[in-house]
């Protein structure tokens, strides 16, 4: 069940009915929200309803253990078994079948010869949607009580809607644990405080606005007419049509992603739910530091709070930081899937912030040192957008290796620029402009952003409703027919 679809809108107007008009307390609430998670889960496969609610068991448990312990070496030694099980469950569903494939290149007869594998591959069940998502909100769990930043949850049924909140469960934001769990209770009862407001609505509706221009519009319009064509043939196309194919799917895995952000977080509103942004207009990053402070935030900060820190981050020194540095960005593309090309992406980001990371520690030994900065230092605010293009030029480069499906597909993309003699078969005036119009979502700043929100926010409700359906009924009447999936869908 995607969220622009008809059927969604059918099933969450119903739960937004019975949520806030009909169940007034606080654990009826919890009750119809894991119940209506669970529902949505179940419409692409049952089955996955019972792996989320066994997983979700298991580390509520052990969540339960670690709080019990207060010895250091036995919650040392629970957080250790149940991360090993949690990345064993996610590594069985997401890289088996990347396993199989690779080992086949070896062994041609594997599968003729273990009827079992034979099997194993024909598993519908394989990969149940969102799984990553979920099993890093369980292990934010199990972390923040053994960081002691939250105690054991005591309701399972908190712990339910945590783990399976639908608008979050299929593609994130993820939302840290000590976060939602301080939420939970203003949100689940945030309209029976006299003179409350429990829904920021016009917030709500700007970002499924925004998500679904992203999303309908940019990401659809740009996937199906330029990058499905060009990366299933790009030795039939032209050098510049190559390259503008790697530049539209940087801007279609930005629509697309921040796309379906907007909306998770705009449906989180509407029941009374605040997320953290997930995206900061990323491709105008300074450096790769930046960019991922602006990229998939709930994801970065993941990895920087659980993974970069508990590796030792900078206190150790520089060569330390380094290491966790670059081994955090690996992890950060094996979690993508079991392919040579997340893990050359992986590494091209780690690269990257390790060579930042060091140019900055040389500056600040020359800061120390009492060196003139020079009067470059004090100009150089009026030049820092230049330093934008070649940080945005290494962010097409590694999306290019991010979206190839095996190293054999980016070697063919990468000798097939040299087809400078083919003709243009693709670029046109609209898909110049529908590019330009997804390129431009990084240009507004946030105070103007703020600016019209305030102007938007002011208007008449009867302007607000009509703004709202013209532009449903427009994006409807242009969009393609059939919704391509969310990219991260597949992570």
């Amino acid at each position: 069940m995607f969220f622009p679809t008809i059927s969604f809108a059918v099933f969450f107007l119903s739960v937004f009915f019975l949520y806030w008009y009909i169940f007034r307390q606080e654990k009826e609430r919890k009750i119809l929200l894991t119940a209506a998670s669970y529902f949505f889960y179940a419409m692409w496969d049952w089955r996955f309803c019972i792996l989320l609610f066994v997983f979700t068991l298991i580390n509520y448990f052990y969540g339960f253990l670690i709080d019990k312990e207060k010895n250091y070496v036995p919650r040392k030694a629970i957080v250790i078994i149940i991360c090993i099980l949690d990345i064993l469950y996610l590594g069985f569903f997401k890289y088996l079948y990347g396993l199989l494939s690779y080992l086949n290149t070896f062994f041609p007869d594997m599968y003729s010869v273990s009827p079992f594998l034979s099997h194993v591959r024909s598993w519908s069940l394989l990969l149940p949607v969102g799984i990553s998502y979920y099993t890093f909100r369980c292990m934010s769990y199990v972390f923040d009580i053994y960081l002691c930043k939250i105690r054991h949850v005591k309701s399972f049924w908190d712990f339910l809607l945590y783990v399976s909140f639908f608008p979050q469960l299929s593609s994130g934001p993820i939302v840290q644990a000590e976060y939602f769990f301080k939420d939970i209770p203003r949100a689940l009862n945030c309209d029976n405080e006299k003179g409350a407001r429990p829904i920021a609505f016009d917030n709500a509706i700007v970002l499924l606005i925004s998500g679904l221009y992203k999303k309908m519009i940019i990401s659809n319009f740009l996937t199906i007419l330029v990058t499905d064509k060009i990366f299933a043939n790009p030795s039939f196309y032209n050098t510049w049509e190559l390259i503008f194919g790697v530049l539209c799917y940087t801007i279609i895995i930005y629509a697309d992603f921040s796309g379906y952000s907007d909306m998770a977080i705009g449906i989180g509103i509407l029941l009374g739910f605040n997320t953290p942004a997930n995206f900061n207009r990323p491709y105008v990053s300074k450096s790769i530091t930046e960019f991922w402070r602006r990229w998939h935030i709930s994801f970065s900060s993941w990895l920087r709070d659980y993974l970069y820190f508990g590796l030792g981050g900078s206190r150790f020194g520089l060569a330390r930081a380094l290491f966790a540095l670059f081994f955090t960005m690996l992890i950060a593309g094996l979690w993508h899937g079991a392919s040579w090309t997340f893990l050359i992406w992986g590494a091209m980001q780690g690269t990257m912030l390790c060579i930042e990371r060091i140019f900055s520690e040389v500056k600040k030994k020359k800061a120390l040192g009492g060196e003139p900065l020079g009067e470059k230092q004090n100009v150089k605010k009026g030049f820092d957008f230049l330093k934008i293009i070649p940080v945005f030029i290494f962010i097409n480069i590694s999306w290019l290796v991010f979206f190839s499906s095996s190293l054999s597909e980016l070697n063919l993309y990468l000798r097939s620029l040299g087809n400078v003699s083919q003709p243009f078969q693709i670029i046109s005036p609209f898909i110049l402009l529908i590019f330009f119009a997804g390129l431009i979502l990084q240009l507004p700043s946030e105070s103007l952003r703020k600016k019209a929100f305030t102007i938007y926010s002011r208007l008449p409700m009867i302007f607000k409703v009509v703004i709202t359906v013209s532009f449903l009924a427009a994006v409807y009447a242009v969009s393609t027919s059939g919704i391509p999936p969310f990219i991260y869908f597949a992570f």
